[in-house]
């Protein structure tokens, strides 16, 4: 891989290795830990896709959840039978135990 200059991502979505700093099409998340444009940003740096700078980030921003599936992107409403937890703005399955204190599981909203 190519090693780009600050403010540019290794761009391998059409094969030709190029400095780009925007991440265009399927390829379009900024990561900078690698610094590289990716599909879906990685688990194992525990981040999440943000649409609205396409960039990974550790806590998606104000209204969106981050939704811990497959596509790791930050949602505004989480997937069915999932709820949004307003502190640590992550999808969660178990409101029981995974809302904040003093705060439930609302089905009408899908949110702590």
């Amino acid at each position: 891989m190519q090693v780009c200059p600050n403010g540019y991502y290794a761009d391998d979505s059409t094969g030709q290795n190029l400095c780009s700093s925007t991440c265009p099409g399927l390829y379009r998340f900024r990561d900078n830990s690698t610094k590289s444009c990716v599909p879906i940003c990685p688990a194992s740096n525990q981040t999440f896709g943000d649409s609205t700078g396409d960039q990974c980030v550790y806590i998606c921003p104000d209204g969106t959840f981050a939704q811990l599936d497959v596509d790791r992107r930050c949602v505004p409403g989480c997937a069915p039978d999932t709820w949004g937890n307003k502190i640590s703005k992550v999808c969660i399955t178990q409101p029981l135990i995974s809302c904040p204190n003093n705060t439930w599981g609302d089905n009408s909203t899908w949110k702590c």
